[in-house]
């Protein structure tokens, strides 16, 4: 099995962007101080010292995903999963015209999910009830899903006097989503040398490319500073989907249940997504100008259920009066998160940094596993509701800047096993009414080095083009 999984739909605040956020797991809505305002509150751009030359975090990931009785009692699978994080990629710029005006480029990854589950297991036995004598029977099972969005973006930020901001960011987003199924069962009944072959394939993937907008208000006032956003639901603008599904079965003589063949095809699906309108709000205060303390809320509104992907009906071949159906369904119930930070001035040369936020999940409880080969299924893999914790220090030389620092996010979930494996020896056929858990535990080693005097010379440099522009 492979991982990582960092977010999904129906989670929101597993991701942060920029070095101090991070360490802040996220609360910064009323007083981010680094380009990680263009997400979350482009007001705040235009109250950001010198932002194009602010340096984002190398993050390292460690994360393991478990799967508890995934398929059998005692049986666990896991995986730990290593390596770098794609950071946020930003930038500023300025328009001529438009000098009293900030604007800002960027592109990040707003979601990724990617996990793929294998299990393995043979036996001997009265495996399968409808048949005497003992069988050498051996059940194997696949399971992957992903789930990939990238935002790329602009944002524009003014002042509108000394302690009052305004923002908008306005998003591309690109989502590519996956799911697969697959399950086979093998048989050697011994009695008869006869060998019976189960296969079972079900996939769906989709491409979404759609539009949506944030909007910020930012105020800032001696030590006090808090901000205020709103992020517009989700615009389809191009979408396309797919679905195949593929069933066999090659039976044994005198058993009860006859041969078995089905598959379907299907491409230019129409897909739709819905993503919640959200409002959110932060404040920011400075205790004895050095310390500070970061609060952040954001709510989310709910989305009705909806058909995301529907499938055209299809029949088996080799029995025309089995009709199968496919749809993909999504509701998100409203959640609202919250986030606490803090910083503090240790001395001249270290400040601290710890914090903690939720991000609960708006995936219901009865979501439909996509894995229990139902008709109606939903996109959702882990419903869990997790917790994000940070801190770090930053240490303060002449001539340079060390952020250091680490992130834990992780929860955990029960679910409906779709199959059950007999176990060695027999057991009885396959069972659908146990239980499993599945575990996710993410770890960021967050690394941030930079050069104060660089970003001075180049602020020089900066100012210096800025008046032969105006001269000319």
């Amino acid at each position: 099995m492979t991982s990582p999984l960092q977010g999904q739909e129906g989670h929101y605040w597993t991701e942060q962007y920029g070095t101090r956020s991070m360490l802040l797991s996220g609360s910064v809505i009323g007083g981010v101080e680094d380009l990680g305002a263009v997400f979350y509150n482009p007001a705040r751009l235009g109250q950001v010292e010198n932002p194009s030359f602010l340096l984002s975090a190398d993050v390292y990931q460690i994360s393991n995903f478990t799967i508890e009785d995934g398929v059998q009692d005692g049986v666990d699978t896991k995986n730990t999963d290593f390596g770098g994080v794609p950071s946020m990629f930003a930038g500023t710029f300025k328009i001529k015209a438009w000098p009293e005006h900030q604007f800002a480029y960027y592109s990040l990854q707003r979601a990724r999910l990617s996990v793929r589950f294998n299990f393995r297991n043979e036996s001997r036995g009265e495996v399968l009830d409808d048949l005497p004598g003992t069988e050498i029977f051996e059940a194997e099972t696949r399971s992957n899903s992903s789930f990939r969005e990238e935002w790329f973006g602009l944002t524009w930020s003014h002042k509108l006097s000394d302690n009052i901001s305004v923002g908008v960011s306005a998003n591309i987003s690109i989502l590519n989503s996956r799911k697969s199924n697959e399950l086979f069962l093998r048989a050697f009944l011994e009695d008869t040398a006869e060998v019976g072959i189960y296969e079972y394939r079900r996939e769906f993937r989709y491409n979404v490319y759609g539009f949506l907008w944030k909007a910020g208000l930012a105020y800032q006032k001696e030590r006090l500073s808090w901000g205020l956003t709103i992020r517009t639901p989700h615009l389809n603008i191009i979408n396309e989907g797919k679905y195949n599904y593929q069933e066999y079965y090659s039976g044994f003589t005198g058993s009860s249940i006859d041969g078995y063949y089905a598959n379907s095809y299907q491409s230019g699906l129409k897909v739709r997504r819905k993503t919640p309108f959200a409002i959110g709000g932060g404040v920011t205060y400075s205790i004895k100008e050095k310390n500070k303390i970061h609060f952040s809320t954001e709510f989310f509104n709910g989305v009705n259920s909806y058909d995301q992907l529907v499938a055209k009906d299809h029949i088996a071949q080799s029995n025309p009066e089995d009709t199968i159906s496919f749809k993909v369904v999504e509701r998100l119930r409203p959640v609202i998160n919250f986030g606490i930070g803090l910083e503090w001035y240790i001395n001249k040369n270290v400040s601290g940094y710890a914090s903690t936020s939720t991000d609960f999940s708006a995936i219901p409880d009865d979501a439909p596993q996509f894995n229990n080969q139902e008709a109606v299924v939903s996109n959702a893999l882990l419903n869990a509701n997790f917790l994000n914790i940070g801190g770090g220090i930053v240490l303060n030389f002449r001539g340079a800047d060390i952020t250091l620092g680490a992130t834990h996010t992780g929860g955990s979930r029960s679910f409906e096993r779709p199959f059950s494996f007999p176990e060695d020896g027999g057991g009885g056929t396959l069972e659908t009414n146990d239980e499993g858990r599945v575990r996710w535990n993410r770890w960021r080693i967050v690394f941030s080095f930079s050069v104060p005097f660089v970003k001075s010379y180049t602020k020089k440099l900066e100012d210096k083009l800025q008046n032969l522009q105006k001269k000319n």
